[in-house]
């Protein structure tokens, strides 16, 4: 791609495996294959749920730069951070530029609309962003983020906003626990966010512009690949971007747009459990020393100050040797940190990668979050401008986006960037 086009919208469908792709499933997307680049094997990041492998697609970075694995362990405040529950308010976690920064510094306008509490990391930098969390938290005026991260929304937007757009209740009034699914948001929060990008592409006129939508992630987890729920949400995917692709055309601007369909992970059944912290505090001292977090079905483990570091260590690396039909990977900061491009000041001293049918205790019968393949391997698709028809690429990783965005819309190449621009 060379020559420079007006915008690029990218639509990012949560869990999205290639595999999904079918004539029976989706088949405004199978056919969608034919009108531009497919990627026919694009690698996402590690570990591969949702917040570190977005917080790559935005930065064009690994988690080593970004900073963002999940939830993790703060040693310096002594507690356990999660990212998406009250503790995300406490400072801006993504602290490295993203495309909608880089826009910015061009006079160029960015808009994101996230399914869940995405846009409140992910969104950073966007002139335009429409959050769950900040809707369900503007109408009383005490969002905690900074205007950097969290923007005023324009009037016509909040009209759309009212009482629509939380994919979460709370049970008893507690607003830090006790989530539950919202019937309402989950009957359809793809027709919905499609329809708030084309008034917002009317309206707002945005040069760069993130779609995130989550049902299909949702209903996989609950419910399992082949469930009625699952093939819905599949359905109204392959409707509802079929419908923002359509309204391009006849409005004769995919010429001038870079149109990217992509995910942020992908997936796996689970059928087996494993409870590490459990497992550990079962053998005594070691796990009365260790802070066990999982993200998605992969361990990361913090070893407390008080403990001797290297026995505590090594006795947990002879615990998780013993459950080896569990774990695929179990790695170390000091040796494998750079490997699999994690940050070294975050993560804790071991991380581990659940074997292919295993995740962390969980009501999922879906997960994701380890370096098997059917994790790790998104769908990539991109349309628009000079992209011919029938093209294809063998290879291509999440952190490929973000640089092709800016190559075509003529921003200055950051350093930051770890990918490259995608051929085509």
């Amino acid at each position: 791609m060379t020559d420079l086009l007006e915008r690029a919208i990218f639509i990012v469908v949560d869990a999205l495996s290639p595999k999904s792709i079918t004539p029976q499933n989706t088949p405004h997307l199978f056919n969608l294959i034919k009108k531009g680049l497919y990627v026919k094997d694009c690698r996402t990041v590690f570990p591969s749920i949702t917040l570190p492998c977005i917080s790559s697609l935005v930065t064009g970075t690994y988690p080593e730069k970004h900073g963002i694995i999940g939830d993790f362990y703060d040693k310096k405040l002594g507690k356990k951070i999660e990212l998406l529950r009250s503790e995300r308010w406490d400072k801006d976690f993504l602290d490295i530029e993203t495309i909608f920064d880089h826009a910015k510094k061009k006079g160029l306008k960015s808009c994101a609309i996230t399914g869940y509490a995405v846009g409140s990391i992910c969104g950073k930098g966007a002139d335009i962003l429409i959050d769950p969390v900040q809707v369900r938290y503007y109408d009383y005026r005490i969002v905690p983020w900074s205007e950097e991260v969290l923007t005023p929304l324009p009037g016509w937007i909040k009209e759309r906003l009212k009482g629509k757009y939380e994919p979460y209740e709370t049970e008893d009034g507690d607003d830090l626990g006790g989530l539950k699914l919202n019937t309402n948001f989950l009957e359809c929060p793809e027709k919905w966010i499609i329809e708030t990008a084309i008034k917002a592409l009317k309206e707002e006129k945005p040069e760069i512009m993130m779609l995130h939508l989550p049902s299909l992630d949702l209903m996989q987890h609950i419910y399992g690949f082949n469930s009625p729920e699952t093939l819905k949400a599949l359905n109204d995917v392959d409707t509802q971007i079929t419908r923002l692709y359509t309204w391009l055309k006849e409005n004769n601007l995919l010429k001038e747009t870079l149109f990217i369909i992509t995910a942020d992970h992908g997936a796996s059944e689970v059928h087996n459990y494993v409870d590490l912290d459990a497992e550990l505090k079962a053998d005594g001292e070691v796990g009365d020393k260790t802070i066990v977090i999982p993200n998605g079905t992969s361990y990361f483990l913090w070893i407390k100050k008080d403990a001797d570091k290297e026995k505590t260590k090594e006795a947990i690396l002879k615990k998780l040797r013993s459950m080896h039909q569990a774990f695929d990977v179990i790695a170390t900061k000091e040796e494998d940190a750079q490997r699999y491009h994690l940050p070294k000041d975050i993560i804790g001293e071991i991380f581990t990668s659940c074997s292919p049918g295993w995740a962390p205790i969980s009501p999922a019968i879906v997960g994701h979050g380890s370096l098997i393949e059917d994790h790790m391997k998104i769908f990539l698709l991109l349309i628009g401008g000079e992209i011919k028809p029938n093209q294809s690429e063998k290879q291509a990783k999440i952190i490929d986006i973000a640089p092709t965005i800016a190559k075509i819309l003529g921003l200055k190449y950051p350093k930051t960037f770890q990918g490259n621009p995608i051929k085509a």
